[in-house]
């Protein structure tokens, strides 16, 4: 297929003996997994046609090497336009938009990369590969046992030597058996000291990929506590406070009676309540909890969705009830209202969990860059949020965690009544 393709490209491009050089050069970086040289090469080839093989090496140094999976998505998009049905592309796209958590996609690529294989250059182990990974959302999304066994039974037959498909087979007598968790009994022991009733600070010393997510993790403590009940203010949230009347003084002089001096100005900065939270423009300013802790950040302008949305309709207001409480591939398919809401003492509780089970399971690894790390830690978060454990009394964390936010939701935007904000019911 890629023979065919360069073939035809250098029928319809008057190319150069410098284009032939870099590409060499490319490919020999590729090779040697050398980042520095990718780039300046791939930053030179600029100047000639757009070309499939140059987008697909750029977009996998952006996923793998960097971990921004947004850029990776739209060059992998490119590359397959440049060449429709690649079989690499739509694995790699159903790779991204695993990791991104939109499970709908995310099987429709691997699906596409199964029906395409046989046009790779490695067809037995990418069909292998494709069937592995549509049976995690056959076991996670659709609890359908004996059709994930069937499709992992045929994995095997592609690519006899796939531990982690025999692993999943065993999964399945497990869970069968309602079994809790994919993890072992040293992680389960911690997972049951983290349900206990002993207090524990907000934030301790964890193995975090990046500084990045460190950021992130204090961002969503911060909105953990406003959204949690507080003694000083008779079990009322913070948040309360504020969308009762919109007077940010009283969350200054909640802040004021604590005994942590400039706790305020601390969380201002970090997670700022301003006027503007009352405004759609201010979901793309929350962490997203949990399920986007690894997520890349997002801004307004990556919302094709809400752009779609303005455009198609004539009437504002429906656009913006059809974009708040449609699920969105920026935030790990939650729907905007329900990542503006945020999360609560459940997901904190799930949220320190997790980053228990983070720690004891990647600190003191080596990775070769933070984007490897930055990968592992989210495709290790898509594991976990789908097992089902005790703290949530046997639901999975991502259940709970949408669970709770709906219930944050629905009682903010009732707050909210008569105020000019979109997120009022």
């Amino acid at each position: 297929m890629l023979i065919d393709y360069f073939r035809q490209y250098l029928q319809e491009h008057n190319v150069d003996p410098e284009w032939a050089a870099l590409m060499i050069l490319l490919i020999k970086a590729e090779d040697e997994n050398n980042v520095n040289k990718i780039e300046k090469y791939y930053a030179k080839l600029q100047k000639y046609p757009d070309n499939y093989f140059f987008e697909i090496i750029r977009a996998g140094l952006d996923c793998r090497f960097y971990g921004n999976l947004f850029k990776a998505r739209d060059r992998f998009f490119k590359a397959l336009d440049l060449l429709p049905e690649s079989p690499y592309c739509y694995y790699e796209l159903g790779y991204i938009y695993h990791l991104l958590w939109v499970p709908d996609k995310s099987r429709s690529y691997y699906e596409k990369g199964l029906i395409n294989a046989d046009k790779s250059h490695s067809p037995e182990e990418l069909k292998a590969r494709c069937l592995y990974n549509i049976a995690f959302f056959v076991i996670t999304v659709d609890n359908e046992y004996k059709e994930a066994r069937k499709l992992l039974k045929q994995a095997l037959k592609h690519m006899p030597a796939y531990p982690q498909a025999r692993q999943a087979l065993k999964l399945i007598k497990k869970l069968e058996n309602k079994s809790d968790s994919f993890f072992s009994k040293k992680t389960r022991s911690l997972l049951e000291k983290e349900s206990g009733t002993q207090k524990r600070p907000v934030l301790e010393a964890h193995w975090l990929p990046t500084e990045e997510v460190s950021h992130r993790v204090l961002q969503a403590m911060i909105e953990f506590f406003y959204n949690s009940p507080q003694e000083k203010i008779k079990r009322k949230a913070p948040y309360e406070l504020l969308l009762t009347d919109g007077n940010f003084s009283d969350i200054k002089n909640f802040f004021d009676k604590l005994p942590e001096p400039n706790l305020y100005n601390f969380y201002q900065k970090n997670a700022p309540l301003k006027s503007r939270e009352l405004d759609y423009t201010s979901v793309y300013k929350k962490s997203g909890g949990l399920l986007n802790l690894f997520n890349p950040r997002v801004n307004s302008k990556m919302d094709k969705q809400f752009q779609e949305l303005m455009a198609q309709n004539n009437n504002e207001e429906e656009a913006m009830k059809q974009w708040k409480e449609t699920p969105s591939e920026l935030w790990s398919s939650l729907p905007p209202q329900l990542v503006w809401a945020g999360g609560g003492p459940q997901e904190q509780k799930l949220f320190k969990a997790f980053l228990d089970n983070l720690n004891l399971n990647f600190n003191g690894q080596e990775f070769f860059s933070e984007g490897n790390a930055l990968l592992k830690s989210m495709s290790y978060l898509r594991q976990w949020q789908v097992t089902p454990n005790h703290i949530c009394n046997g639901q999975t964390p991502l259940e709970t965690i949408i669970k709770e936010r709906n219930e944050i939701y629905k009682h903010k935007s009732n707050l909210l009544k008569g105020q000019d904000s979109c997120f009022a019911l």
